[in-house]
């Protein structure tokens, strides 16, 4: 069962790594959607969820535009965002909560990591046309 729902909160929250089409609230909403059901959120928590999502995402899409800094400055500050998200998250989440999110979370990457090298070979395939 715990698989299974992981399967679940792996497969939908990879649609949040379709990042550069869609807004901060849009990324907000799809996230805070799959942890509510994943990790059966009260709607106290889910709305705790979706702000500090909202505010990271905002965040990170400012560092993704800002053209003076460099590649590895933008990847530091998002991983420093990253961080604070999980420490705002576990003040949100009941232990359990949390340390399923944990053990979902390194399945998560991966499969976002999968997503955008396969649509950057597609775009550069249809570049190619």
């Amino acid at each position: 069962m715990t698989i299974l729902l992981g399967l679940f909160f792996i497969a939908t929250i990879v649609n949040v790594a379709d990042a550069q089409q869609k807004t901060p609230e849009q990324k907000a909403q799809t996230q805070t959607a799959v942890m509510t059901k994943s990790l059966t959120l009260n709607k106290d928590q889910s709305a705790k969820v979706h702000t500090i999502v909202l505010n990271i995402a905002e965040k990170i899409d400012a560092i993704h535009q800002n053209p003076n800094l460099e590649s590895e400055a933008k990847q530091d500050q998002i991983n420093d965002l990253r961080q604070e998200r999980d420490q705002k998250f576990q003040k949100v989440l009941t232990a359990e909560q949390f340390k399923k999110y944990q053990e979902l979370k390194p399945q998560w990457i991966k499969k976002n990591r999968e997503q955008r090298k396969l649509k950057e070979q597609n775009a550069v395939g249809q570049e190619n046309r």
